[in-house]
């Protein structure tokens, strides 16, 4: 069976490749990044305290020393008015080092701070959340992250509150000490090349 590679929209091929050279160089040979250019590109969206369509948002520090915070979106109508409502944890993607994460603080890091912020959200809970319905999710790196975070909430005993129910891993990004088939088929691509990733593993 022949194998039809998806149309890309030029619009978004050249935003891709225009990431791609960005996050190239950026990298350093030592595993770190050039944050400073970075922040020059890096664009971040306020949080809001009156709602927006619905949903108000804040932005909540769990460990000021190593800048651990999260962003918390609440709905402002609850269906049944005091229904308390499931929780989704979410860790956006980023190969772990990109996207606002400080690789100064390497492995086990990532773990340690998704894991700490469900210990937060344990003695800390939001109005009307239901939070032994809870929900971790995660694109990319972040699937890998809510992966990991996932096993250690389902093997500990301390959480009160907390009680992890599944995992929604969208594209999550693992690797191995062999190349896969995919790796090898999609080296060259805008993010995901061989050197990219190669590079991430070790920034991580």
């Amino acid at each position: 069976m022949t194998e039809i590679s998806p149309v890309l929209p030029w619009k978004t091929k050249i935003a891709l490749s225009a990431l791609s050279a960005l996050t190239d160089f950026s990298r350093r040979d030592d595993g770190t990044i050039n944050r400073r250019l970075l922040s020059f590109f890096d664009f971040r969206a306020s949080p809001s305290s009156t709602p927006i369509k619905g949903v108000k948002t804040s932005d909540v520090t769990v460990d000021p020393s190593r800048n651990l915070w999260f962003r918390l979106f609440e709905p402002t109508q609850v269906p049944g008015g005091d229904e308390k409502l499931p929780v989704i944890v979410f860790f956006h993607g980023g190969g772990f080092a990109f996207f606002s994460p400080d690789n100064k603080h390497r492995y086990p890091a990532q773990y340690e701070d998704g894991f700490d912020v469900l210990n937060y959200l344990d003695s800390h809970p939001p109005a009307n959340a239901d939070l032994s319905t809870c929900f971790l999710a995660g694109d990319s790196a972040g699937a890998n992250i809510a992966h990991h975070v996932t096993v250690r909430a389902c093997e500990t005993t301390t959480f009160q509150e907390v009680k992890v129910v599944g995992l929604v891993a969208i594209q999550p990004f693992f690797g191995g000490e062999e190349r896969t088939e995919s790796e090898i088929r999609l080296d060259g691509s805008p993010l995901v090349s061989m050197r990219g990733t190669d590079w991430l593993w070790k920034a991580f």
